[in-house]
């Protein structure tokens, strides 16, 4: 990055401030000026809508109101969390500029601001960000799929997701891609102000930072949910979703994506080339079996079969047909298998929490073997108390 390719924006409740503040970062010649507005005091402010809408690189936040200064700081950390947040303030005091720094502030300058002081801000900015692309992330996208309706594909995504924030330094995102409505939400308790639905229609202007601020969060996961509405499917622009698949792994270290069963075969072949996994849930019956076989086939001629990992969903010792005939019928081996369990699962889905978060049942740990061969990390069993011997 060369430092006069900054995009700013000015934060004040006082218009004039505003204009002066935006004039001195727009005289270095280094910052170009894309939004100016008041305070952000939530995340329903239409301030805080038109900075994301926006997307400018650094912020700068004047400190004339301390309070909502720090209040406004904290919301646009949240909101853009890859944004270089500055403070220009009267006052010195060390309280004030702990305060500012805890709230998200990388700089605090002195008002009135020294043609020195900001250039040298701005410099480290350009530092930061250059040492940042040189270790940019690029993270795994596993999609979750099955060929039959009711095979518990969105609780697999769920518990893999939640089972994911385990690894260390990971983040996690789970995006809802069932129609004409998914059930992610539903399964995590979760009211989100924005979905699907939001993210296709930014279009072009969908970058790291706008993908973030439409995440809500959950159980530690960043979530997606699918469309509210079941006409709302029809009319996306699924074109638009290579390039949200593309930023989700520049943006997460694990993207979990939640399939519906019957979903159009470019989209299938389109999500599977950005897969690290696909994977492919059936349950031990032979409806599973043969839809399954359907499914793995157009996988093979997508040239994905290599990435097929197979999982069986709701095993149990008195299954009519066993693991080992569903690999024979398959030619496939089974990745992984998930002891039934009805009992912790609807629990989990009723509490909103998923069930590897707070179960330590076989079914619970099952899904930590599973991140450990997708990923090559472990993760501790949990284990009870000795109170919890006599539940």
């Amino acid at each position: 990055m060369r430092i006069d390719e900054i995009t700013g924006a000015v934060v004040s409740s006082n218009p004039e401030s505003r204009r002066s503040l935006s004039n001195q970062l727009t005289s270095t010649g280094a910052v170009r000026i894309l939004a100016d507005c008041d305070y952000c005091l939530s995340q329903n402010d239409v301030a805080l809508r038109r900075l994301v809408e926006a997307g400018p690189k650094i912020v700068l936040v004047d400190m004339e109101d301390a309070k909502k200064a720090i209040a406004s700081l904290k919301t646009i950390q949240h909101a853009l969390p890859a944004a270089w947040l500055l403070v220009v303030s009267e006052s010195m005091e060390p309280q004030s500029i702990i305060e500012a720094m805890r709230a998200g502030a990388r700089e605090f300058l002195p008002a009135p601001i020294a043609s020195k002081n900001l250039s040298e801000a701005l410099r480290r900015y350009v530092d930061h960000s250059l040492r940042s692309s040189e270790t940019s992330l690029k993270g795994k996208i596993f999609s979750v799929i099955s060929a039959k309706g009711g095979s518990g594909t969105t609780s697999v995504a769920v518990n893999l997701s939640a089972a994911l924030t385990s690894c260390p330094d990971s983040t996690v995102a789970l995006v809802d891609l069932n129609s004409p409505i998914g059930d992610v939400a539903a399964y995590l308790n979760l009211r989100a102000q924005y979905s699907l639905s939001d993210v296709l229609e930014a279009g072009n202007r969908l970058d790291s930072v706008l993908l973030g601020s439409y995440m809500s969060q959950a159980s530690g996961i960043a979530v997606l949910p699918g469309p509210r509405e079941p006409n709302a499917a029809q009319k996306l622009d699924w074109q638009a979703l290579p390039h949200v698949l593309e930023l989700l792994t520049h943006s997460y270290n694990y993207a979990i994506l939640d399939l519906p069963s019957g979903m159009d075969p470019e989209q299938l072949d389109s999500i599977s080339h950005f897969s690290s996994a696909v994977i492919v849930v059936l349950t031990p019956e032979l409806p599973a079996l043969w839809r399954t076989d359907r499914l793995l086939r157009f996988l093979e001629k997508a040239h994905s079969n290599e990435k097929v990992r197979l999982v069986v969903n709701r095993t149990a010792k008195s299954d009519e047909i066993t693991v080992k005939e569903i690999e024979n019928a398959l030619k496939y081996p089974v990745f992984s298998q998930f002891p039934n369990n009805y009992k912790a699962s609807i629990q989990a889905i009723n509490s909103g929490i998923p069930f590897v978060c707070v179960n330590h049942s076989s079914l619970a740990h099952s899904y930590a073997v599973l991140v450990e061969r997708l990923t090559g990390h472990a993760i501790p069993r949990r284990r009870r108390s000795v109170f919890g011997l006599f539940r």
